[in-house]
């Protein structure tokens, strides 16, 4: 299924939230997944975040429109602490046992060892208190995870020290163009192709690799998915070979310099193509990928 991420949606679904609903229902898009925060409405929570008290009326929206609820961003933290793995797991538990949700996904932007691992046990953590229910908490990687950091004589990804850390228990919602601003995303999905549960598509123009970050993005810096110059085809043709892959790409449309409903129509069906036509895999498994991996 293709979803699409309300990060870069949030200020026309600020504006109007049926309408825009019901053009990501036109385009075809089959869930949507939102940003969360599990505390309550309070002056300062930042307009990409949903509290977690108004989610149970953005949810009936969401689902009123015919888009479904597959896997949910939640914010690890609350006006800048660092949630324990008890508080994130009461919480994760709550919206499974309300809504039938089973996916959750962090974000933290770590870029070297320490944090790495910091967060690499908190999540890890966080999974085992949810052990004996559906429920999998994921990890989704910006721009820095992915760049290199010194491992005795080696360079390798930050990522390599969370995922040592969390011990096969959290598994990757994988965002290739953040991936490919300073690693080749091919290979850095060749490297984790054993812990992707997603793949998170968003696309750059060309001539981007290795001037931007989160922080330093433009609108004019983002193509639709699948047109700019991240090697989406190619990643898509992997999931084959992917054992966690659920099936599930989410298309993110940070910004758009022009109109962000085409932008995302444009890349909705550019993936459906390149889905179909990269449906049949090439046989390669995910030993073969770790044997060519470099870095």
């Amino acid at each position: 299924m293709i979803g699409v991420q309300s990060f870069g949606l949030s200020p026309v679904m600020a504006a109007d939230l049926s309408g825009t609903l019901r053009k990501l229902a036109e385009i075809g898009f089959d869930f949507i997944e939102p940003m969360l925060t599990l505390e309550t409405v309070h002056g300062g929570i930042p307009p990409y975040l949903t509290a977690i008290d108004q989610f149970p009326a953005l949810a009936a929206q969401i689902q009123s429109h015919g888009l479904r609820l597959q896997s949910v961003h939640v914010e690890p933290s609350i006006r800048g602490r660092i949630l324990s793995p008890e508080e994130l797991s009461n919480g994760l538990r709550l919206l499974h046992q309300s809504f039938g949700l089973t996916e959750f996904v962090v974000s933290a932007k770590f870029s070297d060892e320490a944090s790495a691992r910091f967060w690499g046990k908190l999540l890890r953590d966080t999974a085992r208190r949810l052990a004996g229910t559906p429920c999998r908490v994921l990890y989704h990687n910006h721009d820095s995870e992915t760049r290199p950091v010194a491992k005795g004589q080696a360079l390798v990804p930050a990522m390599d020290f969370f995922l040592e850390e969390a011990a096969g228990e959290v598994p990757l919602e994988l965002d290739i163009g953040w991936a490919g601003m300073y690693a080749d995303e091919v290979e850095i999905v060749k490297r984790y192709a054993s812990s992707i549960r997603i793949l998170h598509l968003k696309d750059f123009v060309a001539g981007s690799r290795g001037r931007y970050t989160c922080a330093t993005s433009t609108k004019s810096c983002f193509a639709p998915a699948g047109t700019g110059e991240i090697q989406t085809e190619a990643v898509l043709q992997m999931r084959h070979a992917l054992p966690l892959f659920s099936g599930n790409v989410v298309i993110d449309q940070n910004q758009s310099e022009q109109d962000l409903f085409e932008d995302l129509r444009v890349g909705f069906h550019t993936i459906r193509r390149l889905l179909e036509a990269t449906d049949k895999p090439q046989h390669r498994s995910t030993h073969e990928f770790k044997s060519h991996v470099s870095f």
